[in-house]
């Protein structure tokens, strides 16, 4: 199973969902300039991947301390927002100059801007949402560590030396 179920596929839905097209471009689903379009579209999915691994592993955490599979991704996704907000914010903000850029080459620095600007608002709102909904249906449970319970407390050079 993938780290972050379905964050792949939302980056990818979130840029074709921020329109693919605007006035004067081809109808490539890339952009207006095939390579810088793709090129954003590669870092759109690592950063919208990110979000969802911070979501998906410490569900996983929480899972493990004694919360079942819903509960603990609602706590996770509600503890991860805010590293989450500002990944967003910064790769929207870093890169609006990109949106606005004119002159020479303009048109692949728009295509990179509009492409991971759009993206990562749209995909963080479908991180936050859909790959919550897809590990409570796919992830499977964890049990909490029994043998951390007996040997000690978590983070204790013992208990790490016995699960190690």
């Amino acid at each position: 199973m993938p780290a972050a179920p379905g964050a792949g596929p939302v980056a990818v839905g979130a840029r074709f969902a921020a329109g693919a097209r605007r006035a004067g471009e081809r109808s490539h689903p890339a952009g207006a300039t095939g390579g810088a379009g793709v090129a954003g579209l590669i870092t759109l999915v690592g950063l919208v991947a990110k979000n969802g691994i911070l979501i998906v592993e410490f569900a996983n955490q929480l899972q493990r301390t004694g919360l079942d599979k819903a509960r603990a991704v609602t706590e996770a996704a509600a503890t991860r927002l805010r590293p989450i907000l500002i990944t967003t914010a910064a790769t929207a903000f870093g890169h609006m100059p990109l949106i606005f850029a004119r002159g020479p080459g303009a048109g692949a620095r728009n295509s990179i801007g509009i492409t991971l600007v759009s993206g990562m608002i749209i995909g963080t709102a479908f991180t936050l949402f859909v790959v919550r909904a897809i590990y409570t249906v796919v992830a499977k449970a964890h049990q909490r560590d029994e043998v951390r319970d007996a040997v000690g407390s978590e983070g204790s050079p013992i208990a790490d030396a016995v699960t190690a």
